[in-house]
């Protein structure tokens, strides 16, 4: 989604807490360099205790395309794919 609450400009982002509670584009966000700077400190103590709910999510023109999957089958599609790739330039 478009939001302004990363850096004060208008950019992708990835909905977390911040976007849920501030919401995606907020007037009273200071504007862009300032915005990550103040959001700083809040960002740190949830990093600290293993929470993203604060932390700038940003995302490409493509992130709709993406979808979840497990690390172990991302791993395994990706090592098929390099298998596969190798296979054929021998």
């Amino acid at each position: 989604m478009f939001t302004n609450l990363f850096s004060g400009g208008l950019a992708r982002g990835i909905r977390n807490r911040l976007i849920d509670t501030l919401g995606a584009v907020n007037a009273t966000v200071p504007p862009f360099p300032t915005a990550s700077a103040a959001l700083a400190p809040l960002r740190k103590r949830a990093e600290s205790a293993g929470r993203g709910d604060y932390t700038s999510l940003w995302a490409g023109q493509a992130a709709p395309l993406s979808h979840y999957r497990h690390a172990a089958a991302l791993t395994e599609m990706l090592g098929a794919a390099a298998l596969a790739a190798r296979r054929s330039l021998a």
